[in-house]
């Protein structure tokens, strides 16, 4: 802010400076290549966070955190476009810091004494409803078990009562709706009307009466 009377001839050294100032803060923006960057933390000076938008592009070789100045603050989209396995972080020199996604572009608030993603509510909506998800497909999959547990025990329980039955029955020469093969058609099994007295035949022949 020039004096009064200041820069005499001379006020368009600042006005020029800070209408570029102005400029830069309302749409410019920074470039930061990190190829080859080594892990660590690297501070951004103020031509770097004057700019609303950054762009990181390249490959580190570690972790990176770049750090703004405590009581600096504003609103910042990080367009993090680097390749690689390695993280990018945005922080505030003695706050918090928060991870920009790989080959995502997020918008980041700081307070100047702590720095955060601008706009939770997309996230927290996308966790509310995943979550949502999950308990309805597990109600459904669980549902569904129970329905075929027990529709199977009831099965299995039927024909075991049915087996049971038939077996008992054997014993008492009833046979009422045994499930017995197709005994006519088996070799060495003879049907016939009962003749009464002891039953003929070659050895190892079986006769039923009717």
């Amino acid at each position: 802010m020039p004096a009064h009377g200041s820069y005499d001839n001379a006020w368009d050294t600042p006005l020029n400076f800070v209408i570029d100032s102005v400029d830069a803060a309302l749409g410019g923006h920074t470039s930061i290549v990190v190829t080859g960057v080594a892990a660590g933390t690297y501070a951004l000076t103020q031509p770097q966070y004057l700019n609303p938008n950054f762009v990181f592009s390249g490959t580190p070789n570690g972790n990176l955190v770049y750090v703004l100045p405590a009581g600096v603050g504003g609103i910042w989209t990080i367009f993090n476009n680097t390749g690689g396995f390695f993280t990018l972080q945005i922080a505030v020199s003695g706050g918090g810091a928060v991870e920009v996604l790989q080959g995502l572009r997020s918008l980041i608030v700081s307070d100047g004494t702590s720095v955060g993603l601008a706009d939770t509510s997309a996230a927290a909506q996308a966790q509310a409803n995943a979550q949502a998800f999950a308990t309805a497909a597990d109600a459904v999959v669980t549902t569904n078990t129970e329905n075929f547990a027990s529709a199977a025990a009831s099965a299995a329980q039927s024909a075991a009562i049915a087996t049971a039955a038939n077996a008992s029955n054997l014993s008492s020469g009833i046979v009422a709706n045994a499930r017995l093969p197709n005994i006519g058609s088996m070799p060495g099994i003879t049907i016939q009307a009962d003749p009464g007295g002891t039953p003929s035949g070659s050895p190892g022949q079986m006769f039923f009466y009717y």
